[in-house]
C-alpha cells in the first residue's frame, strides 16, 4: 500500500501538523480541500498549491484501489477533491488548466456531482479556450 502520509508531507511541508493528525486518507482530504479553497479566497490565487493538490490528486488516483472508502486512495481523491472543485466558480473555469477533456469527460459522475446541466455545458466551454499560460 502506499505511503499516503509520506508523499502528502513531501507535496505539504506546510501543512505537516494536520497531515500528522490525520488518520485516513480521507481526513486528509478535508484538510487538503479547506488549503485548495483557501488558495483561492486570496487576492492572488495561490496556483502553486492549487498545482500541487492537483499533482496529489492525481497520484491518489493512480493508486491501486482497496475496498475501505477511507483508506482507498483513489475514492478519497475523487469523493474529497474532484467533485468539490466544480463549487468554486474560479476552479471551476481554470480546470481545464490542470485535467483534459477526457479525463473530465470519463469522470463526468465525479466532475458534475454539484453541478446542474447549464454549469455542466459552461465547463465543458471551458475546454475550448486557450490556455492562459499558452
Amino acid at each position: 500500500m502506499a505511503n499516503w502520509r509520506e508523499k502528502a508531507l513531501e507535496a505539504f511541508p506546510q501543512l505537516n501538523e494536520e497531515i500528522g493528525e490525520v488518520d485516513s486518507p480521507m481526513e486528509l482530504w478535508i484538510e487538503l480541500w479547506c488549503a485548495f479553497a483557501a488558495a483561492y479566497e486570496r487576492d492572488q490565487v495561490d496556483h502553486a498549491m492549487v498545482d500541487r493538490i492537483y499533482v496529489f490528486a492525481e497520484w491518489c488516483s493512480k493508486q491501486p484501489q482497496i475496498e475501505d472508502a477511507s483508506f482507498d486512495l483513489p475514492t478519497c481523491a475523487a469523493c474529497g477533491f474532484y467533485e468539490h472543485v466544480s463549487t468554486i466558480p474560479l476552479a471551476r473555469a481554470e480546470m481545464h488548466q490542470w485535467l483534459s477533456r477526457k479525463v473530465v469527460e470519463e469522470g463526468r459522475a465525479v466532475f458534475s456531482y454539484f453541478l446542474n446541466a447549464d454549469e455542466w455545458d459552461a465547463l465543458m466551454k471551458t475546454f475550448d479556450e486557450p490556455l492562459a499560460n499558452a
